[in-house]
């Protein structure tokens, strides 16, 4: 009787065990590899927009937005200084503001090889950036309507200029309180306004 209940007690731990084993030779055996996913292609890179506001230097592309050249009309210069008034042999700092006042994008040639900065007193023009040019670059720049952009700035070491000086020293102009004025021409088209210079 006793070999009968062992015998029992065994095929119903036999049976309890049997679906552990299941699940065991399940993990044992690998699942079947899902199929690789395709790699997805790179992202192209962004082409430029008819938004972009400058081009490549040295001319309009051909696959350009088709914008006409600026007229004088439509371009506004403005001179900046980073000071009006100047302690004693403290550089300036000359810039310009160019904006498109119409209401039609339009494209102009910015660049150093257009660029002159004239610095005068009375009449007189002491300083042309033109007179020793330097770095000549052209630069065709979109112009948006009513968006203004801004140069660098070009420094001007107090220092009168001319053709035959661009190899040997300068002279300081006077200062002690003497007034320049700043004026910008780029491409032709002469800033509206100037921007006063006091040197001390």
């Amino acid at each position: 009787m006793l070999l009968v209940l062992v015998v029992a007690a065994l095929v119903v731990v036999a049976l309890m065990l049997r679906p552990w084993q299941g699940a065991a030779d399940a993990a044992a055996d690998p699942a079947p590899s899902a199929s690789p996913t395709p790699s997805a292609s790179p992202t192209p890179s962004p082409s430029p927009t008819a938004t972009q506001q400058y081009t490549p230097i040295g001319g309009i592309p051909e696959d350009g937005d088709g914008s006409a050249a600026c007229t004088p009309d439509q371009v506004l210069v403005t001179p900046i200084t980073d000071a009006v008034t100047y302690a004693a042999g403290q550089p300036v700092e000359m810039s310009f503001q160019i904006q498109n006042v119409s209401g039609d994008p339009c494209r102009l040639n910015v660049g150093t090889t257009q660029q002159s900065y004239q610095v005068r007193t009375g009449d007189q023009v002491v300083f042309r950036s033109s007179d020793c040019p330097v770095d000549q670059v052209d630069q065709i720049v979109e112009l948006a309507p009513g968006v203004p952009q801004r140069t660098i700035p070009v420094v001007w070491d107090r220092t009168a200029s001319s053709p035959e000086t661009c190899a040997s020293p300068r002279d300081q102009v006077v200062a002690g309180g003497a007034s320049y004025h700043l004026s910008i021409t780029v491409s032709g088209v002469q800033s509206a306004s100037e921007q006063q210079i006091i040197l001390s």
